[in-house]
């Protein structure tokens, strides 16, 4: 099944600074490309972003999460990649 995601321009409404950190992480991954947009009704776009056939596969949550813990093993520094 293949991954996408639903990203907005323009005004977001009530949300966090978060919301746009991850809209730039979409758009700059390499991983993800514009498939088509669409006009919000009050101003800025829709845009359906599509996993690229050539992007490495996602780790599986098992995988991932003894990759962080192991991580953890590092001290401080080990806590960056879980924010």
């Amino acid at each position: 099944m293949p991954i996408s995601r639903l990203l907005g321009t323009g005004y977001q409404g009530a949300v966090g600074a978060e919301v746009e950190i991850f809209n730039q992480a979409i758009r700059q991954s390499g991983i993800f490309k514009l498939q088509t947009s669409w006009p919000k009704p009050l101003g800025g776009n829709f845009e359906l972003w599509g996993r690229k056939q050539t992007a490495p596969k996602p780790l599986s949550f098992a995988a991932e999460f003894l990759e962080l813990a192991a991580g953890l093993a590092k001290g401080p520094q080990g806590l960056a990649p879980l924010f």
